[in-house]
Formats: structure tokens, sequence, C-alpha cells
């Protein structure tokens, strides 16, 4: 635009003129998010229009100065929040009619930095399954990816469990971390750090491992009844998962088949109460919990016992037969076990008269553990029929009463038992023998005297050391004697007797055990060993010979090493000792002697060994002893014996001999004037080397 003026008054005038460029657009660069403004600032007349366009290839779209894309005063390109896709070229178009205009085509240049778009993700694994945590990062390239754990970088070289790969497109770069075989240890938060030259961001990923609930604690029995028990526990950790119930197992501790028993109880109660359990009876209890994952580890098992009730069923099997006159034999079986409902303490034995309406009498009889029972009723009436019945009780009471039986006593006593010993053996047989004893009539309480029926025949039992018992038929002979054959030679068998009469069988007789000859043992061992229980003397039973025996040998061992180890010390000294002519000291006492006296007047430099072929010097007289062993105490009293004896008698001396070793001689001392006193000293035995 061109303007003059002329005259006292000022007067303009403008001529039309083309745009000029006052500042020239420029290529800019900003950043994500920024402000950036481009210039277009121009003059002329009449005032230049301004318009700005986008130019995409080969198309140039007009902008819109609204939002964040607006015009400023000089015609400047002012773009606000600046997004990623404002980068690109723009155009600044200048016209006012005049001339051809202006038009400068300019590049913006937006820089992102390394960014997330999402920052926070859960991520859940199965226990010791493969995690795999993501992280993508968007932003100018190069973006690198970096992992952390508790703001400590994850290394694959630290350990083996991790590995991370990375990858890069056109949207943007890629990190994965996988995290092998996971456990417990790795819940936490993972950190995906992304950095470029703009900038860094970071992405936070938690990982949750989700496995079976633990154990639970504190598993206790509070209270127990005859059928029930109450049982309560603590929450265990419940593996990232919540508990969906708890399973309480049980089953019994011993006595019967350990059955598993499980009740499942809800995740919101710690406590139930177990049913329909057996009364007495030992239990064993454990929780464990549940999740979507599985079962968790049991806890501790905890014992605890039912109390005691009745037992809930009778002994069955009962037999009752006559064991003579007056007495009946009473047998039964214990009860099932799972029914005695505790610990059985014995059994009540109830007969009655079966003519008679009065009550039952009763004994009682322990408990044995065998299984089977037997108990004998004795002072009975005669020729009387009796009604029998049995009971089981415990320490809760008395069970129900089994089926009466009916047994009538005898007019007679059956036979005694027979006394049976082993007559000969031999590889194939066995010989046996046996005699009776005639018992007188037994007189009652109504001085009726009760016959004792003799045998008719007896019953020889017997087996071999695997076998089942077998039986045979012995009538009876005067000779009473029977040999068995067809018997395996070497083999041990067991056998007993019993006598049979009209009144019943006898008792048996003893268990003998004998072996048959042959076989891999010796003839020693085929001699029977007998176990007649109260007919043999203490003395005389296998089980105190046995261990009686081998004590004395082991005595009569030690004895021989001993004479043994004797005897070679005593070679080896002989044979370590020269030999020597015999040579006599006198040790007779003296009365100006004091009798505890120490010699130190021995020369030391005598040797100890006497060197072969070398003689001995002279000894010293009597008076000094010749021995380097310088004390010999002279004792009178106590455990020595004094004697004391006339001058004409002998005196005492000490010899050495050939072996060195000393010993006692008796030497006349018929010269001697005055009293001389003999001592019986004590004596040192010590050889030349001593």
């Amino acid at each position: 635009m061109c303007c003059s003026s002329g005259g006292t008054r000022t007067n303009y005038v403008c001529f039309p003129a083309p745009p000029k460029w006052i500042k020239e657009p420029q290529d800019a660069s900003v950043g994500l998010e920024g402000r950036v403004s481009l210039d277009c600032e121009v003059r002329g007349h009449p005032k230049p229009r301004i318009l700005w366009t986008k130019v995409d290839g080969d198309e140039a779209i007009t902008l819109k100065t609204r939002g964040r894309h607006h015009l400023g005063d000089n015609g400047s390109l002012i773009i606000s929040d600046v997004k990623p896709e404002d980068a690109g070229r723009y155009e600044c178009q200048v016209t006012n009619d005049i001339g051809n205009g202006l038009k400068k085509t300019v590049s913006l240049s937006v820089h992102v930095p390394a960014r997330f778009e999402n920052k926070f993700q859960v991520e859940t694994v199965r226990w010791g399954e493969t995690a795999i945590l993501h992280c993508e990062a968007f932003g100018d390239k190069p973006i690198t990816l970096t992992w952390t754990k508790n703001q400590m970088p994850i290394s694959e070289k630290e350990s083996t469990r991790f590995e991370v790969y990375d990858s890069t497109s056109e949207q943007g770069t890629t990190s994965e971390l996988h995290v092998q075989v996971t456990d417990r240890e790795d819940n936490g938060l993972y950190v995906c750090i992304a950095k470029n030259a703009f900038g860094k961001d970071e992405r936070t990923v938690k990982l949750v491992v989700l496995e079976v609930p633990g154990p639970p604690s504190d598993v206790r029995v509070e209270q127990t009844w005859s059928q029930s028990a109450t049982v309560r526990w603590n929450v265990p950790y419940g593996g990232n998962s919540p508990i969906t119930f708890f399973v309480v197992q049980y089953w019994r501790d011993a006595g019967a088949p350990h059955r598993l028993e499980e009740e499942k109880v809800s995740a919101s109660q710690t406590f139930t109460m177990l049913k329909d359990l057996q009364p007495g009876t030992s239990y064993v209890v454990r929780v464990l919990a549940e999740n979507e994952v599985g079962r968790g580890n049991p806890s501790e098992s905890q014992q605890f016992l039912t109390k005691e009730a009745e037992p809930s069923a009778p002994p069955f099997d009962v037999t009752v037969e006559s064991r003579g006159a007056g007495t009946l034999r009473v047998k039964w079986k214990t009860p099932p076990r799972d029914q005695w409902n505790g610990q059985l303490k014995g059994y009540y034995i109830g007969y009655q008269v079966a003519s008679s309406k009065e009550p039952y009498s009763f004994k009682t009889v322990e408990f044995s553990k065998q299984g089977e029972e037997e108990y004998r009723l004795t002072n009975l009436q005669r020729s009387t029929e009796y009604r029998v019945i049995v009971q089981a009780f415990n320490s809760a009471g008395s069970g129900p009463p089994s089926q009466h039986v009916l047994a009538k006593t005898s007019d007679t006593d059956p036979p005694s038992p027979p006394f049976l010993w082993v007559d000969f053996q031999s590889r194939s047989s066995i010989g046996l023998k046996w005699k009776h004893k005639a018992f007188p009539p037994v007189k009652k309480d109504d001085d009726k005297e009760t016959p004792v029926a003799l045998p008719g025949h007896y019953t020889l039992y017997y087996k071999d050391e695997y076998g089942p018992w077998s039986e045979i038929t012995v009538p009876r002979s005067a000779e009473r004697e029977y040999t068995l054959t067809g018997l395996r030679e070497g083999t041990r068998y067991q056998m007993y007797m019993k006598a049979t009469s009209e009144a019943g069988d006898s008792d048996s007789s003893d268990v003998l055990t004998v072996r048959t000859e042959g076989g891999a043992l010796s003839d020693m061992s085929s001699h029977p060993i007998v176990e007649r229980g109260e007919d043999t003397p203490i003395y005389l039973r296998l089980s105190v010979i046995a261990p009686l025996g081998s004590s004395v040998g082991i005595i009569f061992l030690v004895l021989i090493g001993a004479c043994f180890y004797v005897r070679r010390e005593e070679k080896r000294y002989k044979a370590a000792v020269p030999g020597g002519p015999d040579r006599r000291y006198s040790y007779c006492g003296s009365s100006t002697l004091p009798h505890p006296q120490r010699y130190k007047d021995v020369d030391k430099n005598r040797p100890l060994l006497r060197i072969p072929g070398v003689p001995m010097p002279p000894l010293p007289p009597p008076e000094g002893y010749p021995a380097p062993y310088a004390t010999m105490p002279i004792r009178c009293g106590s455990a020595i014996t004094t004697e004391r004896r006339r001058p004409s008698e002998e005196c005492r001396a000490i010899v050495v001999g050939k072996n060195g070793m000393l010993h006692h001689a008796t030497m006349d001392r018929k010269r001697m004037a005055g009293l001389t006193i003999q001592e019986t000293a004590e004596v040192h035995h010590y050889d030349m080397a001593a």
C-alpha cells in the first residue's frame, strides 16, 4: 500500500498495492499436546485475505479456524493441544486481488514421547503354569522397554524362569515377559518402562498366581459324645481365589476298616458336627479347603475317642455241655467288633434251673481278647437241666443277653486227662504211651458219692508244624500204647490226647512236641520237647532249662578262653626270662629289725637285666636285700600268720629258680642262738629283670 500527503493539512492518498511478507511461514516442530504458531504476516492495500490449508498429497484441505485451530491477529495459524495427526504440510495463501498474491507451504513435525494407552492391568495364572505379561508403547522410535518387579530390574540371566520378547511394528513397540512355572513368590506388581528421546512412560501389570488353598490351622475336637463330635478350625490362606467350601475327612483309627468319610462345610463357617459315629471308637479327623483351582493340602490329623455306650450285640455261638456231675462248660464268641461300643471288660454268665422261676444267678468273667471264650459253671445240681445266657459288658454297661441255651448236668464225672509221653521215635513213626489215674468217687455237699466214669476209648490229636489238626480214635487197651505211623522224616509234630467215656470227654493232656529222625538237624534235636504245664516242676520246664543251659555254655566257653590266654601268657613269659641256677636268699627275721623298713641304699648302677655269659656279681650280706625292689614289708597281726620257733628249728629262705621266679625254701638254723622269730611276710614275686 502506498499513501502520500500535501499542504498544511495532512491528507493521505492510498494507492493499491499487492501483498508483501512481513513474517514468512517457516517449518516448525512441536511436542505432543503442545502449542505451535505458524507465522503468516503480510501487508498490502487493500488488506490481504489469509487462508490456511493442510496439504495431503495432491489434495488441499481448508482448515476451519475453530476449536484447536484458530488464526492470530497477524494471520498466524495457532494449533493448541497438538495431536499426532496434526503433523504434516500446511500452506498459507495471501491475496487482495492486486497482483498474483502470496503462497508458502511449510512442514509441521509433531514429536511423540514414549507412552502407554493403558497404564494398569491385572493378569491371573494358575500355579505352575506360564504367565505372559504384555506392554505396548507408542511414540517416536526408537523406544526401549524394560521390566521391573519391586523396583528391581528383571534379568533373564539371573533366573531361567524369566524370558523377555520384544517386537516393533508400525503401531508401536511391544514387549512380553514370560514367567515360567509360576508359584506364590511370583505374585506382585510388574512395571514396564518405555523410553525414547522425547520422554518415558510406565505401565503396571499385577500378576495374581491362583493356587489351591493352604491347610486349615488349629484343627481341634471341642466336644465328643457317644455318637457325635464337634470339630473347629481356622481359615487358611485362600490361594488368591475365594474358598468355595471346606471338606472334613474322618475315619476309624483301629478295630475296623479305615473307610474314609467326607463332609462338606460351607466356606462361611469354620466348625461342624460329625454324626452317626460309633461309640467308644477312636477316630482320626482332618480338614482341607477347596477353591476354583482345586483342593488344598489337608491339615494335621487329630485323633479323638467317642464316649462308650453299652454293647449293642450279644455274644454268639453260645454252646453249653456237661463236664461231669454238677459242672457245665460254657463256650461263646465275642460280639462283632463294631458292636462293642467301647472296650469290653468282661461277660456275665447267667444260669438258672430250667424248671425254676427264680431269677438268674450270674458269674463274672474277665475279657481275654481271644475271640472265643470259655467258662465252667461248677457246684451245680446233678442230673439237672439249666438255662444259660451270656452278656457282654463295658464301662458304660451291659449289652443284650444271648439266646438262652438248655443243658443238663451229668450224674457222673468225665474221666481224668491221660498222662502222655513219647516212648520212641524213628524216621516215619512216633511211639506213644500214657497212663490214667484212677480217681476215687467224689463226694458232693449231700455226702453222696459221684462215680467217675472209666474211659471207653481215647482220641489222639496231632499235626505237623504247618498242617491242620488230625485225630485218631485209639481203643482202650491194657498196654496203653500206640504207634503213630506214616510221618515225614525230620518233621516236628505236636500231639495231645483225650479220654472219652459215657460222661463225655476229658480235658486235654499236655501237648507234646517231638521231631522225627532224619532231616538237616542232628539226632540231639530230635528228642521230644514236652510242655506239661503245672504237672512239670518249674526247674524242669523248657522255658527255664533253655536259658539256663545257654548261660552255662557261655560261662564254659569263657573259662576255656581264659585258660588258653593264661597259658599263652605263661609261655611268652618263660620265653622272655633266661634260665639260671637256683639261688637262696635268707629273710629270717631279727628282733632288732623294725617291721616296716624301706631300703634306699640299693646300688642303682646295677643292671636290671642279666646279660647272658656274664657272671652275676657277688651277693651282699643277708641283711642287705639284693634286688632293686627295695620294699619288703614284714607285718604282724591282722591277716598275717605269725609263728615263733625255737633256735633249733629251720629258717625259711627265698630261692631264685631257673625260670627267674621266687619261691620259699627251708634252711636249718640250729647254729643261731637266742630266740628266732619267723613271720609269714607279704612276698612280692619278681624276676631278675624287675
